[in-house]
């Protein structure tokens, strides 16, 4: 799914903002205050919750056949309440670690230095390749991504060690 078109009103230092025609890559650029973060912010919460609203809206555009079958046309407007349970439905679906698509991704960084979190320990480790993640994933903050994709790499080759011990075990004793 790609966006092609918001407004915002109302929205912290922001009296009007109104786009269509979007490219695939959008920049927002400008000195600090003018109000991107709220810009950025607000697009996340119509994507966070569509739903009709007078002071914001955005259109999506389907990006592939799954997306069209889905939803039975070529785009959807929040404005439009059938449209706007339609996306909230797409995006609120769970999926795989290792396939999630048709979602928005959030690539937004405060630029603040943090403690890398390390993984909490646990006996029970699982491929997380074989796990839902949340319908929510790729609107999070970019320092929480970082952790998540952290913490499931090391996961991943955790479950592959174990994997072959197991297969060494049951080879050994068969």
């Amino acid at each position: 799914m790609r966006l092609v078109a918001f407004e915002l009103k109302d929205i912290g230092p922001v009296k009007f903002v109104g786009v269509d025609a979007l490219a695939d890559v959008v920049v927002l650029a400008g000195p600090n205050g003018v109000g991107k973060t709220n810009i950025n912010n607000a697009i996340l919460d119509i994507a966070r919750e569509p739903r009709v609203l007078a002071n914001k809206w955005m259109i999506v555009e389907a990006t592939d056949g799954d997306e069209r079958a889905a939803w039975g046309k070529e785009r959807l407007d929040t404005r439009i309440e059938e449209d706007s349970k339609k996306l909230r439905a797409h995006l609120r679906r769970n999926q795989r670690r290792n396939r999630y698509y048709s979602s928005f991704l959030n690539f937004d960084s405060d630029r603040a230095v943090r403690n890398v979190q390390s993984f909490t320990f646990t006996w029970d480790i699982q491929n997380p390749f074989a796990e839902d993640v949340g319908w929510d994933l790729g609107l999070s903050q970019l320092s929480s991504r970082y952790n998540d994709v952290r913490h499931s790499l090391f996961r991943l080759v955790e479950s592959q060690r174990r994997e072959i011990a197991d297969k060494a075990i049951a080879t050994r004793d068969s």
